[in-house]
Parts: structure tokens; C-alpha cells; sequence
């Protein structure tokens, strides 16, 4: 019986690989070289409805089967070659079918177009995503489309990242949109008006000319509804609700094809940053960010403090905050050579803060016991800045383009602190005032012109003055810091003054030339800078200031320095293999005046970027690059420097002659098939320096701290990550996975004592999200992370930090009766951490009035949180572990009310 059975089986078996016809083959290109992740699909010719496909090999090999003989249309395609489509008929006796395909180049890969399951387009360097296969009438901003997007997300700073890296501009209709700040359109443009996003991932700014750049850029390009275009639309919003609090914004756009203008204004108390820290480092940074012309060979800049950090704290860890924000945007073809573009943003923020920090000592006290310091502090901050550019580009045609920019920077900020310190049962008031007022000019002129298709020139001059004075007021009714001559005063008061002024200018001249797909580039130049710093510590007696402490605080920096750069390059971007392999040659000369040091040295930096394009979505990348570092201005002075009430930098001078060599690796991995709606992308990182400069402190019995500036052994970092996401297109489903992992080792010194301090962090975001259109969807998800901070010396101390934060999330719209709805639940559970488990709601419902543009609305922020308004956290210092409480913002809600136009 059983032998039966099995000669049965055997049969069916048999029977059943005997009904299916193999279809193989090879598929080449002109140059008869195999084509790998060609795309071989098989069609029913009566109905024209898919049968199979397969991806070939790397040696252009496919094979599938088909289980019935016919007449069927066969299909090859490959973004880098024209698509081969032939007709073919199987006989029933047929058991294998050979079919060969020949592909022929495309000269432009813009010419190219596919499209799969209607996700996505893909044209050349471009892809388009159809947003309405993303979104479900939920969201309100440009930011909540991109975070819906495959491996495309807004991070906290508001800018636009694809692949894990920070897109290089963002344009809305192909013009460029408040230029330094990619928040502005993020969290202001209205979702409903945008058609489609686009991922340039070779964005060409200035067409023809940025062909023989041979730098690539990426950029994201918005492209809005006819209905958006041409005439003015926005929004206003008013609203009120618990504790006072209130949020009104404007909105006002009008895009057309010469050009756009935008208003955005905004004044609220719900503690959103209106001006982030990328924000202002786009704004102020000067020629560096303004040129395209000997970017990567001329990048050394003079870098100092600013001192309105009050106004681009991101976090809510204060008791209140007010902020305000007003900014226009202008761009505009004034005719086919001239474009014009203006903007100019004014932010302004004031806020309180509270906070109590108790220490505990490594040290022990005379008597063999911990010494233990509290303190108590109240903040007040006033800080504002406005940024004014102006850009003019003149390109009369294909050959010649002219270029000016133009920034202005003005800032102020004010912060004041009342400190109550108990230090070892030693109590002491402080009142601690800090006041800046920065102020910069920026210039850059640019020339490029095309001798002939294959050579391309270029000029640019640039020039920076940035100043920036600054007084640090410390008072206290009792001695501080060991500074004072006399400590039978009634009261002890310091200004600290300082003023820095940097000047810089460039000189830079390009020559490219294009032969046999490749790109020969030779760019030189010279960068002349100057920084100086001036501090002086005055003492206020009987309500004037006089100087103290002798030449103790007082310093004068006269650095300068000349650069003269020869940058040389073989790039190739277009094919399978794309790179740029090039080296910089730098001589430069660094001059202290006021210290009679000098200093010059020869280097080179190599670097390459090299890149596998299997197809425009599909795509290895490797970097590397050899820089090296310098000290800040403030590193080289040879006096001492009042860094707070309770530490000095003493001995800080550094030779000019230090630098620091820094090997800098990358691999990155990015790939998109629009067919199975599957995204996964890759980076990882590492970064080593054999030297780096850090800081030996000492801590005194009296509570000083004091620190000097020395070398110490090397450093490094590591870094990587991983996304995948995949959109079903059977059901209704997404799932998503993102993991993290960062790594910093370093060295410093306390109390003489080498100590090495590693910080590690690891992080895993899974969700699962439904894709219903729009009457209800959700989205389940779960976020852990994991931070271990270590201190390795003689005693040895380790921090562990973990965070779980499951969460769901309901959504929803009900598009004809005008309501849409959002609500959030997340529990965080913390371990290694005082902070107890606590849960978070947002909500938001929305109701659009019948026949009107009014929308009524509800918004609720971390709703059960309404009275809760404290938080702690722990840290690890060179010398004291530490607890600080801290005030923080709490949750509201309020009524709005929206007026669409």
C-alpha cells in the first residue's frame, strides 16, 4: 500500500513539473556586457495583464516559469537603457524557451519614465512620489506628508532628510524656499495644497553649467495644485485655552511660474521653537553657505560662541516661554536672465526657567566624608534676531552666470540667572547676567562661464566681518572664585568683557574640463583671516568699575592666518560607476602678533567619493576624506578666562603650530523598488582622531574648578543605522522598522588623572500602520533606547539609561461632513532614571463649517499632564554625579479657529 502511495506522488510530481516551461535567458547591452537588475516581464497579450517577472543576476541571467503555453509580450527594462518589448509564442510541446534581449543606451536618463503600483514615478535622478498613496486627509503640513513618505522623514530641527541625510535644498515649484531654514515650509505649508514630492537625488541648480560641477546635491521638490497657483492663498489661526495659553499664526502664499512670495508669522506661548538651531547656523553662515565655487578645498573658519542659546532651546525643560516669529520670502524671474531672491526673518523668544541640581563629590572633605553641593537656580531670557538676504543671479544664457549674495545678521540676548548655592553646608547667592550682541556683514560674487562644452570657468570673492561684544555680570554679597583683594566688601561684582571681531576674505578661481564622461576639475585659492579677542575683568567699587586682578583675566589675541589651496579632481556621475577621487593641497601660515608666534605647514587631504548605481533607486555609496581640526580662538590666549561663577580656564594657551588629523569613513545604502513598495536604507560611519583637545581640571576644596587645555590621546566615533519599510499593495498595511547605533570614546583628565569616557547609544523604532482611505486608520508602534555613559579611571563609573515607549495612534476623516481627527496614547517607562513611568495624549479634532473656509478645531498637548509640570534626570560629571529637577512646560489645550483663503 505504501509503495502505491508513493508511486502516486511520484506521478502527480512528475506530472506536474512536466506541465511547466522554463523561460531563460541573457540580456546584454551594446557593448556586449551583461546587464544586471534588468527587469524581464512577461504579459498575457489578449488581456495585457501581468503573468510574472524577474530581476537579473549579475551576469544579465533570468530564468521563471510559466505553467500554459500561448502568445504572450515580453518586456525588458533597465533605468540606464531603452526598453526592449517583443512578442513571442510557446508551443504546448515547448519545454524550454530561450529569449535573448539586446538593450541600447539611453544618452539621457531623464528620458526614461516607469511606474509601479502607482507609488511612485521614477525619471532620471528623480523620483516623484504620488502623495495621495501616502496620506489620508489626516495631515496639515508639508512635515506630515514627508514623514509618510519611503525613507523620507522630518527631524526635530524641522529639516528634510532622505536616506538618513539632510537634503541640500528644498524647492517649492523648482524655486528655492527660504534659503538656510527648510522648517519654514515644513511646518507651514499646507498639506492640502501639495500635489506631489519629489527627491532630486543630482539636483542641478544652475542646469547646463552644474553638469561639469561634478558635485552632487540632493534636493526635495514641492509641487502644488493648480489650485494653489497664481493666486494668493494661507491661512490664519487664532487660538485660547488652559492656563492662558494662546497660538495665532499667519500664513500668505502666492506661487506662480516667475517666482513666489510668502509671509509667515507666528506668536504663541505652547513653547514650539519658532527659530532652530540649524536655522541660525543657516542664516550666519556667512560666505561658507552662500558660495558653490571651492567649497570642499577652502572650508577652514574662524568659529566662536554666539550667545542666543535661550532662543534656539528646542526642548520644553523651562517654566514658560513666549516666542514670536515674522519672515518673508521673495523670488522672482524678473525676466529670463534675472532672478532675485529676498528674504528676511525676525525671531524673538523670553522665557523662565527653574532648576535645583544636587551633587554628590568623588572627592572627600577633610573629615573623610562626600562633599555635597545643592543649587537652586532661576533663569530669565530675552533674546532676539533677524537675518535680511538678498541673492541676484544674472544668466543670459546656457554659458555665463553671475551670482551675488548678500547677508546681514543682527542679534541680541540677555540672560540672567539667581543662583542660591549650599556647597559643603557653605551658602552663597549669585546673581549671574550674560549679554551679546553679535552682528555680521556677508558678500560673495561668482563667475562662471563656459569656454566650450568641455570647459568651464570659474571666479568668486567673498568677504566676512563679524563682531561680537559680550559682558558677563556675576554678583554676590561674599567672595568668589579666590579673585578678590579685599572680602570685607558688601558686596562683590564682576563684569567680564569681551569682544571678538572676525574678518575673512576669498579668492578663488576654477577650472573644469569634460572628456570621456568625466569631469577634470583644478580649483585654487587664498583665504585671508583674521580673528580678535579682547577680555577684561573690571570690579565694581562704590558704583564705578575699575580693573582687577592685574593682568590676571586680561587677554589679547591677534590671530591670523593665510591659506593658499590647490584642490584637483577626476569625477565621473553617470553610469554604473560614479566617484570623484581628488586631493587638496594646502599650505597655510598662521601668525599670533601679540604672542611674536609663528607657524606654517604644507598638507594634503585626499578624499574620495565613490558610488554603485545599480539603478537610480538602488545605490552604494562610499566616502572617505582626511581633514584636520584646529583649536577655537579662545585655546590659543595666554591668560586665564572666567568661564562661570564657579570655574576658571587657566594656563589655556595652545601652540599654533597644533592640529589634528581626522580620518572620516562613510558607506551608505539606499534602495526603492515602486513595484513591491519596499524601502531600505543603510549608513554607517567612523571617525578617529590620534589626538584631540580636551581639557585637565582640578577641583579645589573651595569649589573652583579649574581647567587648562591640553592634548589628549586619541578619539573616535561610530555611527550606524538601518530603515526598512514596506507598503503592501494586497492589503491596506505598512510596516516600518528604524535602528540606531552611536559610539563616542574620548579622553580627558581630572585631577591629573587620565580618564576615558565612552558614550553609547542604541536605538529601535518599530510600527505598524494601516493605510484605510480616510474614514479610520492606526498605528501601533513601539520606541526603545538604550544610553550607557562610562567613566573609566580608578574608581570606574557607569550610567545606564533605558527608555520603552509603546504607543497607539487613531486618525481619521469624514471628508463630506468636514470632520478629521487625531489622537495619540504613549506610555514612557524609564530604567537607570528617577523619572516615573508617565503616560502622554495628544488629540486634535478638526470641524471645516459647511460652505465656508472657516475650520473650528481642538488641540490637546500631553493632556494628562495638565498640573504636571516637574521632571528629573541624572548625569555623570568629571567630578560629581548629579540629580536635577527641573521645571517644565505642561500639557494645554485650546479651542482654535482657522480661516482658509
Amino acid at each position: 500500500m505504501k509503495k502505491s502511495i508513493a508511486i502516486f506522488l511520484f506521478l502527480c510530481i512528475a506530472s506536474f513539473n512536466f506541465a511547466q516551461i522554463t523561460v531563460s535567458g541573457k540580456v546584454i547591452n551594446t557593448e556586449k556586457q551583461p546587464v544586471s537588475f534588468a527587469s524581464v516581464t512577461i504579459y498575457d497579450k489578449l488581456t495585457n495583464k501581468t503573468i510574472t517577472f524577474k530581476n537579473t543576476n549579475s551576469k544579465g541571467e533570468y530564468s521563471f516559469q510559466l505553467k500554459e503555453a500561448g502568445t504572450f509580450v515580453i518586456k525588458v527594462r533597465n533605468i540606464k537603457y531603452t526598453e526592449h518589448e517583443e512578442e513571442i509564442t510557446i508551443l504546448p510541446e515547448t519545454k524550454q524557451f530561450t529569449f535573448n534581449a539586446e538593450l541600447k543606451n539611453v544618452e539621457a536618463l531623464n528620458e526614461v519614465v516607469y511606474k509601479g503600483a502607482n507609488l511612485a514615478s521614477i525619471k532620471g535622478d528623480t523620483i516623484t512620489f504620488r502623495v495621495d498613496r501616502f496620506t489620508d486627509k489626516t495631515e496639515k503640513t508639508l512635515g506630515d506628508i514627508i514623514n509618510k513618505l519611503p525613507g523620507m522623514e522630518v527631524d526635530e530641527q524641522g529639516n528634510i532628510k532622505a536616506n538618513g541625510e539632510k537634503v541640500d535644498k528644498l524647492l517649492v515649484e523648482g524655486q528655492e524656499f527660504y534659503s538656510g531654514s527648510q522648517k519654514m515650509a515644513t511646518q507651514n505649508l499646507q498639506a492640502e495644497a501639495v500635489k506631489n514630492v519629489q527627491l532630486l537625488t543630482d539636483y542641478k541648480e544652475n542646469g547646463k553649467l552644474d553638469d561639469m560641477n561634478g558635485e552632487k546635491q540632493t534636493a526635495v521638490n514641492i509641487n502644488l495644485k493648480d489650485d494653489y497657483k497664481n493666486k494668493i492663498t494661507g491661512d490664519i489661526l487664532g487660538g485660547t485655552g488652559y492656563e492662558e495659553k494662546y497660538d495665532s499664526h499667519l500664513n500668505l502664499f502666492r506661487f506662480n511660474k516667475t517666482g513666489n512670495i510668502s509671509v509667515i508669522a507666528d506668536a504663541q506661548n505652547t513653547g514650539a521653537s519658532v527659530l532652530t538651531f540649524d536655522d541660525y547656523l543657516g542664516f550666519i553662515g556667512g560666505f561658507s553657505e552662500m558660495q558653490s565655487i571651492g567649497r570642499r578645498g577652502n572650508n577652514f573658519s574662524l568659529n566662536f560662541d554666539s550667545g542666543i542659546s535661550s532662543l534656539l532651546h528646542a526642548s520644553n525643560d523651562v517654566e514658560e516661554r513666549s516666542n514670536q516669529l515674522a519672515a518673508i520670502n521673495i523670488t522672482q524671474n524678473l525676466n529670463a536672465k534675472n532672478k532675485i531672491k529676498f528674504m528676511n526673518i525676525f525671531a524673538h523668544s523670553k522665557q523662565n526657567a527653574f532648576s535645583q541640581t544636587n551633587k554628590t563629590y568623588f572627592e572627600n572633605d577633610v573629615n573623610g566624608n562626600p562633599i555635597l553641593e545643592t543649587e537652586i537656580s532661576t533663569d530669565e531670557g530675552r533674546n532676539w534676531f533677524n537675518n535680511t538676504t538678498f541673492k541676484y543671479e544674472y544668466q543670459p544664457n546656457d554659458s555665463t552666470l553671475v551670482k551675488y549674495n548678500l547677508g546681514l545678521n543682527f542679534s541680541e540676548s540677555n540672560d540672567n540667572s539667581h543662583i542660591y548655592n549650599d556647597f559643603n553646608s557653605q551658602i552663597q547667592n549669585f546673581d549671574d547676567g550674560n549679554t551679546s550682541k553679535p552682528w555680521s556683514i556677508s558678500n560673495v560674487l561668482e563667475f562662471e562661464k563656459k569656454l566650450n562644452k568641455r570647459l568651464l570657468f570659474g571666479l568668486s570673492a567673498s568677504f566676512e566681518y563679524r563682531k561680537e561684544p559680550k559682558v558677563n555680570d556675576i554678583r554676590s554679597t561674599q567672595p568668589y572664585l579666590d579673585i578678590f583683594n579685599s572680602t570685607t566688601l558688601s558686596e562683590y561684582a564682576t563684569d567680564y568683557h569681551e569682544l571678538n571681531l572676525k574678518k575673512e576674505a576669498n579668492f578663488i578661481s576654477s577650472l573644469k574640463y569634460s572628456r570621456w564622461k568625466k569631469i577634470f576639475k583644478l580649483e585654487s585659492g587664498v583665504k585671508i583671516s583674521s580673528f580678535n579677542l579682547d577680555t577684561d575683568l573690571f570690579q565694581l567699587l562704590n558704583g564705578s568699575y575699575s580693573e582687577l586682578a592685574a593682568n590676571r583675566f586680561k587677554n589679547r589675541l591677534d590671530y591670523s592666518r593665510y591659506d593658499v589651496f590647490a584642490d584637483i579632481s577626476m569625477s565621473k556621475n553617470k553610469d554604473f560607476w560614479q566617484y570623484e577621487l581628488g586631493t587638496i593641497f594646502k599650505y597655510y601660515d598662521i601668525n599670533l602678533k601679540d604672542q611674536q608666534e609663528t607657524f606654517s605647514r604644507f598638507a594634503v587631504y585626499p578624499y574620495a567619493d565613490i558610488s554603485m548605481n545599480f539603478s537610480t533607486s538602488n545605490v552604494l555609496i562610499f566616502n572617505y576624506a582626511l581633514t584636520d581640526e584646529f583649536p577655537s580662538m579662545r585655546q590659543y590666549v595666554n591668560n586665564e578666562y572666567i568661564n562661570s561663577y564657579r570655574s576658571i580656564y587657566t594656563l589655556l594657551n595652545v601652540l599654533p603650530n597644533t592640529f589634528i588629523p581626522s580620518h572620516r569613513l562613510s558607506l551608505n545604502y539606499r534602495y526603492f523598488n515602486q513595484f513591491s513598495g519596499i524601502s531600505l536604507f543603510g549608513r554607517m560611519g567612523y571617525s578617529q582622531k590620534d589626538e584631540n583637545i580636551s581639557t585637565r581640571s582640578s577641583f579645589t576644596s573651595t569649589g573652583i574648578t579649574e581647567m587648562e587645555t591640553i592634548m589628549t590621546p586619541e578619539s573616535n566615533s561610530m555611527y550606524a543605522s538601518l530603515y526598512f519599510n514596506k507598503k503592501f499593495s494586497s492589503i491596506p498595511y505598512s510596516v516600518r522598522l528604524g535602528t540606531n547605533v552611536n559610539s563616542n570614546n574620548s579622553y580627558s583628565y581630572s585631577n591629573s588623572i587620565l580618564a576615558e569616557r565612552i558614550n553609547k547609544n542604541y536605538s529601535v523604532d518599530i510600527s505598524f500602520n494601516s493605510n484605510y482611505k480616510p474614514f479610520f486608520n492606526f498605528e501601533v508602534g513601539f520606541d526603545y533606547s538604550y544610553n550607557l555613559n562610562e567613566v573609566k579611571d580608578q574608581r570606574n563609573f557607569e550610567q545606564e539609561l533605558k527608555n520603552h515607549e509603546p504607543y497607539i495612534e487613531f486618525r481619521g476623516a469624514i471628508v463630506k461632513s468636514g470632520f478629521d481627527w487625531k489622537t495619540r496614547l504613549t506610555l514612557s517607562s524609564y530604567e537607570g532614571s528617577p523619572v516615573d513611568n508617565f503616560w502622554r495624549w495628544n488629540c486634535e479634532v478638526n470641524y471645516s463649517l459647511p460652505n465656508t473656509k472657516w475650520q473650528l478645531g481642538i488641540i490637546g498637548f500631553n493632556m494628562i499632564n495638565l498640573t504636571n509640570d516637574e521632571n528629573v534626570r541624572n548625569s555623570i560629571g568629571q567630578f560629581y554625579i548629579s540629580q536635577q529637577y527641573y521645571k517644565q512646560l505642561p500639557g494645554y489645550f485650546m479651542f482654535t479657529a482657522k480661516l482658509k483663503f
